[in-house]
C-alpha cells in the first residue's frame, strides 16, 4: 500500500454516483463473526515488514511472522505470461535492476531480476508467485491478499486468486483487499462467503471513502489510512471491522500513533513494524 491516487477514468465516475442511491435500500451486513477475526487486534506485516529482506518476498514474509505478526499482507497482480505474481509496483523499475511493466513481463523475466533498491538485497530473493508464497507459509498464518489494478472491468485476477485460495482450503485465514471497489463488488456478488476489505486513503476519490459507497461494494472490512482513522470514522462504520494501514514516514512519532489506535479498539494493523506493534498490545 502507498499513498497514490486510485486512477479511474473520469467517464466512470457516474457509475459510482448512480450506484449509491440504489444501494441504500438494500442493507448489507458484513461478516463480523468470520474466523479471520479470532484474536483481534491482528498484527499483519505490510509486505512482510521492513527488515533484512526485499519486500513481498518469501524471506520477508517469514521474517515478519517471526517478528510477532499473525499474518502477512501481500500485493498480487497478473504478469505477462498469466501467473499471479507477488509484487507491489506496476513497473519493475524502482525495485529491481530491470525495466518495464509487470503485466508485460513473463514470469521467467521477472524472476531473472535482482531487487536493487537496497544494495544488500542483490541476489537475495526472487519475485514469487502467489502459489509459492502460500505453500511456504506456516499453516496458522493469516493472509491479507491485496489485489492490484485500477480498471473498472475485470482482468481475471479475482477469479485466479480465489481459485488458488480455495484449492488450498485457506478461506478462513484469508481476506481479499483492494483499493479498487469494483473488484470487491465482484467478489462479494460472485463469492459472498469470502472475506473482503476495501482499502481507503487520503488520495482516493471522495466517493470511494464514503460509508454509502463502502456499503455499495459490500466490503466486510475497511482498511483505512491510519492518519484519519479517528473515533468519528469508527462510529460512522459500526458494522465494519477496521484494520488501519500505515506509512510511518507520515508521523513524527509512529509509536504514539500506534498507541492512539490501540486505545480506540480497532481490529488490526497493517504495519511495517510488527514487533513494535506487538510490544504495545495489552496481551
Amino acid at each position: 500500500m502507498m499513498l497514490r491516487r486510485w486512477r479511474i477514468p473520469i467517464i466512470h465516475l457516474p457509475i459510482a454516483l448512480l450506484a449509491l442511491p440504489v444501494s441504500c435500500g438494500h442493507p448489507f451486513k458484513p461478516q463480523q463473526g468470520h474466523p479471520f477475526w479470532d484474536g483481534v487486534p491482528l498484527v499483519i506485516a505490510h509486505k512482510g515488514g521492513l527488515g533484512p529482506y526485499p519486500e513481498n518476498t518469501i524471506p520477508a514474509f517469514l521474517h515478519g511472522l517471526g517478528q510477532g505478526a499473525v499474518g502477512i499482507e501481500m500485493d498480487v497482480q497478473l504478469c505477462g505470461s498469466g501467473e499471479i505474481v507477488v509484487f507491489h509496483d506496476y513497473e519493475v523499475d524502482d525495485l529491481t535492476d530491470g525495466t518495464g511493466k509487470v503485466a508485460r513481463l513473463t514470469l521467467a523475466q521477472l524472476q531473472s531480476l535482482n531487487f536493487d533498491y537496497r544494495s544488500d538485497f542483490l541476489e537475495m530473493a526472487v519475485v514469487p508467485t502467489l502459489e509459492t508464497v502460500l505453500d511456504s507459509l506456516p499453516s496458522t498464518a493469516l493472509l491479507n491478499i491485496e489485489l492490484k489494478g485500477e480498471s473498472v472491468g475485470s482482468d481475471g485476477l479475482e477469479e485466479a486468486v480465489i481459485r488458488v485460495v480455495r484449492e488450498r482450503g485457506l478461506e478462513e485465514r484469508t481476506i481479499l483487499t483492494s483499493f479498487n471497489a469494483f473488484r470487491i463488488k465482484r467478489i462479494e456478488n460472485d463469492h459472498p462467503g469470502l472475506l473482503t476489505g476495501l482499502i481507503t486513503g487520503p488520495e482516493v476519490y471522495w466517493y470511494a471513502r464514503s460509508p454509502r459507497f463502502i456499503d455499495w461494494c459490500r466490503a466486510d472490512a475497511v482498511v483505512p489510512f491510519s492518519g484519519w482513522t479517528d473515533r468519528n470514522y469508527l462510529d460512522d462504520r459500526p458494522d465494519h471491522r477496521i484494520v488501519a494501514w500505515f506509512e510511518d514516514d507520515d508521523f513524527d512519532d509512529p509509536e504514539a500513533e500506534y498507541r492512539r489506535l490501540i486505545s480506540m479498539g480497532i481490529d488490526g494493523f497493517v504495519t511495517d513494524h510488527p514487533a513494535l506493534v506487538t510490544s504495545l498490545l495489552p496481551y
